[in-house]
């Protein structure tokens, strides 16, 4: 009777692995989905800073449409260059309403982004915050491609009013400075790249076999 009233206070072993196997899955799930919450706010704060940016580049690029500035870029010209300061004129304003319109998209679309992928993180239905990580990382590449190619345009239409205001031989200096630097940065974000991924290491050691 003893033993048979100490078995059932312990309980049947398989209950008891049950319980263990079910606390540990929980504690896997939860972690889990700590890791893809943490990856989610990672490109939610990705995707606001490069907002930050856009706003900033759309206000330059206003401020370079107003009417002072277009005065300024045809006040100038002497009789015989007005053909060419009128070409200057409209590649600047195409240039800079290209940088404004693209800045103004990478806003509006950033901003529903993250909206959208933080509502569905918070529905919380199995795989929500996985769901939303990875429509946020698909989306945030071409947000930041459209991003970039708002700054090209804004360093050219700074390449047209240094053609304007300054002597030629200058811009193309300040060009070259400019395509030297762009060349770098690239060449640079490509070696952090592969930094990051492993692969610079694994090309150094190939190497020195």
């Amino acid at each position: 009777r003893r033993r048979s009233a100490g078995s059932q206070g312990a309980g049947p072993p398989g209950s008891m692995l049950l319980a263990d196997t079910s606390h540990l899955q929980s504690a896997v799930r939860k972690a889990e989905i700590e890791r893809q919450y943490s990856h989610l706010l990672l490109y939610l704060d990705r995707l606001s800073a490069i907002t930050s940016q856009a706003v900033l580049v759309a206000g330059f690029s206003i401020v370079g449409l107003s009417a002072d500035s277009l005065q300024a870029l045809g006040g100038d010209a002497d009789p015989g260059s007005e053909s060419s300061a009128d070409l200057c004129t409209q590649v600047y304003v195409l240039l800079t309403a290209s940088a404004t319109a693209l800045s103004i998209w990478v806003v509006w679309t950033s901003l529903h982004t993250s909206n959208k992928a933080e509502q569905l993180a918070l529905e919380g239905h199995q795989g929500s915050v996985a769901h939303a990580s990875a429509a946020i990382v698909r989306q945030s590449r071409t947000i930041t491609r459209v991003h970039t190619v708002a700054l090209t345009l804004v360093g050219m239409s700074l390449g047209v009013l240094s053609w304007v205001f300054v002597d030629h031989a200058t811009t193309f200096l300040l060009c070259a400075v400019i395509a030297c630097v762009s060349l770098h940065a690239a060449w640079f974000m490509h070696r952090t790249t592969l930094l990051f991924d492993g692969r610079l290491a694994n090309r150094r050691a190939a190497r020195g076999r």
